[in-house]
């Protein structure tokens, strides 16, 4: 061996250990405070974007920036304007705007409902700056931020100034091109996106990962590059707004170049662009399950602009190897399915499975080769040179509506790629075309002559596959002029399953408006005497859109006895009582009226704007009259009732919708397209035994008489006990009993008086606010608040940005099984209630009155204001208002304050200048109250059965417990209550800094809540040199804590509890759960202990641990002191805390897909478990793991929790886990039946595709 390559070996055998052994950097946040572009290599207490980008470059750690920029109000976009080009992001760095109070993830299906406020803007007046972020190193993540206005490119992934490409690069959550609303127009030059030699993820599969991508100059999304890497574009919005029905379109929704191969597109909706996916080199680019259309050019475009012309034996070259696309030769509907059949030009000898998806639209492509506006499935069929041909029946629940049009693609499973769209293949025959607004009927209906009532006759006597359509084309063809149609009789009873089409008329367009109609609608039917009813029904599945109906008795009739409507139809996007124009009056005496037995289908209105009626004048809008009619209207939704097109004129309805006889299980509006009932004399009436009646998710204002009248006989009185049958079965209105506003939005508390106390998931509670109320006293619903499951009596917290102070009154609805209640009595939102205000921060034992006299001399102490409470029937409150504006406020007792001995609230957030948390990752709540008991062994002391509730307060120093129950003066308090303690923050200051506490809370004997589900619920606790929060003994059974951070202060620096929380002796204590429920431990020697024989069946899931210095983050002790890890024992006999339950054994685990892996494991059970029962599975991830004693077993990251069957004889588990990075290690918990939780499992590397196993090695 040569000497040189010797010597070099040696070294690799010296140096390497050390490398390997050498502690790993560890990550940072950095937190932006500031808007500005100042430029510096620090992050400080002011740090912008600028700045933290330059330190996290510093550090080799994968970083993370979080925002928190101060604004008055919390809301609206925050303008970072860089006046040159940002630094390029050359270390692992994730970027999250959500972190940014006011903002929101997407949880909406089909739109995005995300709220971003951090928008990273391009227009600076001199502004050097041509692109936004440049994304240069791996792993690097960007989420939650709006780029907008650059003159190049949004964010650029591994394209200059980056020098090489990058990996594992993921883009969610945000909007590129528009404002941080997605309702604003702002894009970009070049691409909102731009991927050079890279890999990237753009989207994924979880709702909140959705991004927006719009109106930018060049594409949406641009790949370019050579890179052979997986690229996922998945489920993202390409070319709308935020609702996806707004024209923001890019120049080409997603643009591939010169040898990108690879990429995965699907599950978008890419739609108004000017090309929707263009690709111009590249193989193997998969395009799967997509919603492509209203683009200006093809849907997807291989090569050229234009459609490819297929060639035979597909042999020629180009993007997607130019794959040819399907040709359909047949296509009808069956029960649920689409049978469709074709050709597909191949030219290989051997048999190659082909995927072909098929696609349903409202129209084909002017080219001819289709788009494809929404995926109804696909089938897989091996096709060679001598076998061609394909057929099968796709399963679909899309409804096919008439005038549907098919299309396909094809990709092989050779990585060719995906094809172009097919032709398109119509479902229906061609339309019957009125021409003429006359009512001549002279048999025919041609080119030459053709009026409505021919192409009724027409379509009537239509045989055969497919549903008919009518639609118009009367002169003249061009404006936006009424054309009347005036029936001379009464039309032909529609008797044939067909689509009548106002909107085909030209000129004509479909409602875009979210809230009002700017519908153009040129055909009007007008009503006489002659002609009493306009359209009338006796077929199932008729579809009436795009009309004004003027002037009939009737305008749509549906209740000829001999007519039942079996399966439905859809009424939409027409005008009832308005002329074409949609302001001018031409009332109905009825616009919808039917019988029958009804189909399940039926449809008026709909979640899509286009699909919004106006009802308008005359009697009754809708009226269902009896004998099971209403199951003919299971939804009305998204329609105007009493109003013109804009929603504002007064053209009220006597009735706007009246259900009677037997009716049953309808829904009247939803929370994603409720109606608005404006101006009539009532807005949904129901009589008779009809019930299961929903309408809660609308709005009403206006009404004469009630909104919601179930009897139509005016207020229904509430009856104790709820016994009283009929319409809806006059389920009882809510009483409410304080409407409060608070910095979040509103308090409510109230009851409903029902039978059965009902759950939470049997009850629900909808709340609305109005700018009046209605003569009646039990009032409308302007806006809808908000709703949420719940109990008989409820205390709700609402978060709105409604005005609650011009619109003040609050009603309330409930919803059961039963159906709907009338709204409840007004009640006036009120500010808090004055309560006993504290106007100093100073202490002093002498009482002199001054919290008993409003505006006297005498200053009202914090001490002589518990006194005040203590000595008064309660629940009592405690405000504060002390003078100096937005100043921290520090009380320093003198001595001991007195015990509370009564129901009471002292809330601190009522201190000017104070604000809860709204941060979803940490903790940026202000607080102006600090108690600071210094050298005193308390800082509260409780001794009372009644509920004291904590808010908004710093507690620090301190000798004892800041708050400690069952604690009076005389040492023998012994009774039991509840204690509550939200938003406040332990062993941090009010201004920041810390200061430690001994302990934060002791709930000896009493029922602890500590923190909750909202944001603002929050508590932090740090700096405790004992245990922050202790549980201790049977009556403190049922406590709860979730949703807190310990460990780290506000901007997340380390300030670890000694121990973070003690459950001793008692049992069915809840710590954590799923969502926002789980708490965050940081840096402790053990998170959560528990002893005692008592400490049985808590349940401790769904939290975070990280950097714990004891043996394990859950410690089940069987002494008063932590033990470290709890050996298994065989059959888990052994007892203690939590029963001893044994820990769960992690085996192995492989990769069975991108981001998802199986685990595999046992839990040794007791003997004698039978059958079955359910465990519950928690698993956690985490960068590191050492099962010695010096770092121990815990959980930095949830990943989730399952359900598993587990009995003596079936001791193993396989779980498959989404989402999962393929990094790290695994640990698990389980949960017993019982509800008592294991301490941590062993470490399982995390599986990579070359399956781990336990021992971490390969």
């Amino acid at each position: 061996m040569p000497k040189a390559l010797t010597q070099f070996l040696q070294f690799l055998i010296l140096v390497v250990p050390m490398i390997l052994a050498a502690p790993a950097v560890p990550a940072a946040t950095f937190v932006v405070t500031s808007s500005a572009d100042t430029a510096g290599s620090s992050c400080a207490a002011v740090c912008t974007l600028r700045q933290a980008i330059t330190a996290a470059n510093a550090t080799a750690a994968a970083d993370t920036i979080n925002f928190d920029i101060f604004t008055i109000p919390p809301r609206g976009d925050i303008l970072i304007q860089p006046l040159s080009n940002l630094p390029p992001i050359i270390q692992p760095l994730t970027i999250n705007g959500y972190s940014q109070a006011g903002t929101r993830v997407n949880d909406s299906e089909l739109a995005t409902n995300a709220t971003l406020r951090i928008r990273i803007d391009g227009a600076a007046p001199s502004t050097t700056a041509t692109h936004g972020l440049a994304v240069c190193a791996s792993g690097s993540n960007v989420r939650g931020v709006a780029v907008t206005r650059f003159i190049q490119h949004g964010v650029i992934v591994g394209d200059s100034p980056c020098t090489a490409g990058v990996s594992n690069v993921l883009i969610q959550g945000n909007f590129l091109g528009t404002n941080g609303g997605g309702s604003s127009a702002a894009g970009n030059t070049g691409s909102g996106i731009r991927v050079n030699n890279s890999a990237a993820t753009i989207g994924g599969a979880a709702l909140a990962d959705r991004n927006l991508l719009a109106a930018n100059g060049l594409s949406g999304i641009e790949l370019r590059g050579s890179n052979s890497s997986n690229v996922s574009i998945q489920n993202n919005l390409i070319g709308t707004d935020r609702s996806g029905s707004q024209d923001f379109g890019n120049a080409t929704g997603i643009r591939i170049t010169d040898s990108y191969n690879n990429a995965f597109i699907q599950q978008n909706l890419i739609r108004f662009n000017g090309t929707g996916i263009h690709l111009l080199g590249g193989v193997n680019n998969n395009i799967s399950q997509n919603r492509i259309y209203d683009n200006d050019g093809l849907g997807i475009d291989l090569g050229a602009l234009g459609v490819t012309p297929n060639d035979p034996n597909d042999i020629d070259n180009g993007p997607n190897q130019l794959q040819n696309f399907p040709v359909i030769t047949s296509a009808g509907r069956g029960p649920g399915v689409l049978n469709v059949a074709g050709t597909l030009d191949v030219g290989h000898t051997n048999p190659i499975d082909y995927i072909i998806e098929a696609f349903a639209s409202t129209t084909c492509d002017p080219s001819g080769n289709g788009e494809g506006e929404r995926y109804l499935g696909s089938m897989t069929r091996g096709l060679r040179e001598i076998t061609q041909t394909f057929s099968g029946a796709i399963t679909t629940n899309d409804p096919l509506p008439p005038q549907t049009v098919i299309t396909l693609t094809v990709r092989s499973a050779n990585a060719v790629g995906t094809s172009e769209f097919s032709q398109c293949f119509a479902l229906d025959p061609p339309p019957l075309l009125v021409n003429s607004a006359d009512d001549v009927d002279d048999g025919t209906c041609n080119a030459v002559h053709c009026s409505l009532r021919e192409a009724m006759n027409v379509a009537n006597s239509f045989v055969g596959a497919g549903q008919q359509a009518i639609e118009f084309a009367i002169p003249p063809l061009t404006g936006t002029s009424e054309i009347t149609i005036t029936p001379a009789s009464p039309l032909p009873v529609i008797a044939q399953n067909y689509l009548i089409d106002g909107y085909s008329q030209p000129g004509a367009v479909p409602n875009t408006d979210p809230s009002a109609s700017n519908a153009v609608v040129r055909i009007r039917l007008a009503g006489s005497l002659a002609s009493p009813i306009g359209l009338e029904i006796c077929i199932p599945s008729p579809v009436i859109r795009g009309l004004s109906l003027t002037g009939f008795e009737e305008a749509i009739s549906m209740h000829r006895p001999a007519c039942p409507l079996t399966s439905g139809g859809t009424i939409s996007g027409n005008f009832f009582g308005l002329r074409a124009d949609g302001i001018t009056p031409a009332a109905n005496v009825r616009s919808i009226k039917f019988d029958g037995a009804g189909g399940a289908n039926l449809k008026i209105g709909g979640t899509d704007p286009a699909e919004r009626n106006v009802f308008a004048g005359g009697s009754i809008g809708i009226d269902a009259i009896p004998a099971l009619s209403i199951q003919s209207v299971r939804t009305v939704e998204g329609n105007l009732f009493g109003t013109d097109r804009t929603g504002q004129q007064n053209f009220g309805i006597a009735t706007a919708i009246r259900l009677s006889g037997d009716s049953a299980n309808v829904l009247i509006g939803s929370a994603d397209a409720p109606n608005q009932f404006a101006f009539n004399n009532r807005g949904i009436v129901v009589v008779d035994t009809a019930r299961a009646m929903g309408f809660a998710e609308n709005r009403f204002r206006a009404h004469g008489q009630l909104a919601i009248d179930l009897g139509e006989d005016g207020v229904t009185p509430n009856d104790p006990g709820d016994p009283d049958g009929g319409p809806n079965g006059r389920i009882n209105f809510p009483v409410l009993s304080l409407a409060e506003r608070n910095v979040s939005g509103l308090r409510v508390v109230g009851q409903v008086d029902l039978p059965g106390s009902p759950t939470a998931g049997e009850l629900t509670v909808t709340l609305y606010a109005s700018a009046t109320c209605h003569p009646s006293g039990n009032g409308e619903g302007e806006q809808v608040l908000g709703r949420a499951g719940t109990t008989e009596n409820f205390d709700l917290i609402i978060e709105t940005d409604a005005d609650l102070v011009a619109s003040p009154f609050i009603t309330a609805t409930a919803t059961t099984s039963e159906g709907t209640s009338e709204f409840s009595a007004c009640l006036q939102a009120t500010d808090p209630l004055p309560g006993i205000a504290v106007d100093t921060a100073v202490d002093s034992l002498t009482v002199d009155g001054g919290c008993d006299v409003v505006g006297d001399a005498n200053l009202c102490t914090l001490r002589e204001a518990l006194l005040l409470a203590n000595s008064q029937p309660g629940p009592d409150r405690i405000r504060f208002q002390i003078p100096g504006g937005a100043a921290t406020h520090v009380i320093q007792p003198v001595a001991l304050l007195p015990s509370i001995t009564g129901g009471l609230s002292i809330e601190g957030y009522t201190q000017a200048g104070s604000l809860p948390n709204a941060s979803s990752e940490g903790f940026d709540a202000v607080l102006r109250i600090e108690l600071r008991p210094v050298g005193l062994s308390n800082g509260l002391r409780i001794c009372t059965t009644d509920l004291v509730d904590l808010s908004g307060m710093a507690f620090v120093t301190g000798t004892g417990p800041m708050i400690a129950t069952q604690t009076n003066e005389a040492g023998n308090c012994a009774l039991v209550g509840s204690l509550r303690v939200r938003g406040c923050q332990f062993g941090i200051r009010a201004d920041g800094s810390s200061s430690a506490v001994a302990n934060a809370i002791l709930a000896s004997g009493s029922t602890l809540t500590a923190g909750g589900p909202a944001l603002a619920d929050r508590n932090l606790f740090a700096r405790s040199t004992g245990t922050a929060v202790r549980i201790e003994g049977s009556s403190s059974n049922g406590s709860v804590v979730q949703n807190n951070l310990f460990g780290r202060d506000g901007d997340g620096l380390s300030h670890p509890n000694a121990r973070d929380i003690d459950i001793v002796n008692a049992s069915q204590v809840t710590v954590g759960g799923d969502g926002l429920l789980g708490n965050a431990f940081f840096g402790s020697t053990v998170a959560v202990f528990v002893s005692g024989p008592g400490a049985d069946f808590n349940q401790l899931y769904g939290n975070r641990f990280s950097q714990h210095s004891g043996a394990t983050a859950i410690d089940l002790a069987d002494g008063a002191s932590p033990d470290g890890i709890t050996p298994n024992d065989p059959d888990d006999l052994d007892e203690g805390a939590n029963e001893g339950q044994n820990t769960p054994v992690l085996q192995s685990g492989s990769v069975t897909a991108p981001d998802t892996i199986q685990l595999a494991g046992m839990v040794d059970v007791p003997s004698g478990i039978s059958a079955p029962v359910n465990y519950r599975l928690a698993f956690y991830q985490s960068s590191s793991c050492n099962d010695a004693a010096s770092i121990g077993r815990e959980g930095e990251v949830y990943l989730g929790s399952v359900l598993q069957p587990i009995s003596s004889s079936s001791e193993a588990f396989s779980v498959s886990l989404e989402g999962v990075p393929q990094a790290g290690f695994i640990t698990a918990t389980v949960t017993s039946p019982g509800g008592s939780t294991s301490e941590f499992s062993n470490c399982l590397a995390a599986p990579r595709p070359d399956n781990l196993h336990a021992d971490g090695f390969e």
